[in-house]
């Protein structure tokens, strides 16, 4: 693969939380959108590439397998049947990231002083981030800090 793709799509994983929710009522919705679209673009990626997707062991994959099963089969007795398929949906885009996550790893030739740098400068925008939010909702309710 392309020395610079794969940082790009660590990145890309790493920043789900900061996806904008875009006007919508739920963030968790274009977040899970956004894993979606990003999964898609990695499986594509590594089909290109000819790696094969990657699970972390036989025996995850089993029981994530019969527990998606078992969610989907409480369609049945749902009071919110709708909400099973939604939740369901949500556990497999989470096990495909799981599994695309580690394929990268494992594919990414990569050493360990990058990974901390990103996660260094993802983890100090987050903190900046929230600081930043904190102290303008902070001054809006009209107190000042000095």
């Amino acid at each position: 693969m392309k020395n610079y793709l794969i940082p790009l799509l660590f990145i890309s994983y790493f920043i789900v939380g900061y996806v904008p929710n875009f006007f919508a009522i739920d963030k968790n919705a274009t977040q899970f959108l956004y894993l979606s679209v990003l999964n898609s673009f990695t499986i594509i990626t590594l089909l290109y590439n000819n790696v094969k997707l990657l699970f972390i062991n036989r025996y995850f994959f089993y029981s994530l397998g019969a527990y998606s099963i078992w969610a989907l089969l409480s369609y049945f007795y749902a009071f919110n049947q709708q909400e099973v398929f939604i939740h369901t949906n949500k556990i497999l885009i989470y096990f495909i990231s799981i599994a695309c996550i580690y394929t990268l790893l494992k594919n990414a030739h990569l050493d360990n002083s990058r990974i901390v740098l990103i996660f260094l400068i993802l983890s100090l925008v987050e903190i900046i981030w929230i600081n930043y939010l904190f102290l303008d909702r902070y001054k809006l309710i009209g107190r000042d800090l000095g």
